[in-house]
């Protein structure tokens, strides 16, 4: 989660130039940006909880980053304030499924009494990225050594590598059931070898 949430967050601080500096918008179209991303990241939650449910939590995870992966290209590219609405509602959407990923996660895979210090160290984690990743895009932003849309394209590119990750990645509990799956099919075939050669 280290790479999708820097580059994520160190793109947050370059979204107020993209609105202001290259599409000269006014304030209360930026704030109308932050509603839709406030009101879809609130409708989400309930919503990315039942898909958990149903399709699990990685997959629900996988599909949410993509999302937040989209709205980082989406600010990148922006030609107009028409894409940094949808962009701000796959950001909000994409925030709720990683917090509600990342938790049942954390549930599914720890017992109860590693649950407590894995859910402490991930947020202690994200705290720490989310300190570090856009006060070092802010200055090297604004020292000029990156434009801001070099700037985004490096957290779009590191919000890659997360997605990435995460599609690569297969749970404990499913590596579980694919070695048990693997030793019963073993154990049949050894079973079927055994009766072709008593024949």
């Amino acid at each position: 989660h280290t790479f999708y949430g820097a580059g994520i967050v160190a793109a947050v601080p370059l979204f107020a130039m993209v609105h202001i500096d290259r599409l000269g918008m006014s304030m209360a179209e930026v704030g109308f940006i932050g509603v839709i991303g406030a009101l879809v990241t609130t409708i989400s939650y309930p919503l990315w909880g039942v898909m958990v449910d149903r399709i699990g939590s990685l997959p629900a995870l996988r599909l949410g980053t993509l999302l937040g992966l989209l709205a980082v290209v989406g600010y990148t590219i922006a030609p107009s304030p028409i894409l940094l609405w949808v962009a701000a509602a796959a950001m909000g959407a994409a925030g709720a499924a990683t917090d509600t990923g990342i938790v049942a996660i954390l549930s599914e895979e720890t017992s109860l009494e590693e649950r407590g210090p894995a859910l402490a160290g991930w947020n202690g984690t994200t705290g720490l990225w989310g300190i570090a990743a856009p006060l070092t895009m802010s200055l090297l932003v604004g020292a000029g050594i990156l434009t801001v849309n070099a700037g985004l394209a490096i957290a779009a590119v590191t919000t890659a590598m997360g997605v990435a990750m995460y599609l690569v990645t297969e749970s404990r509990t499913a590596m579980v059931k694919r070695a048990v799956a693997d030793s019963r099919m073993a154990h049949g075939l050894r079973g079927l070898r055994a009766i072709a050669l008593d024949r």
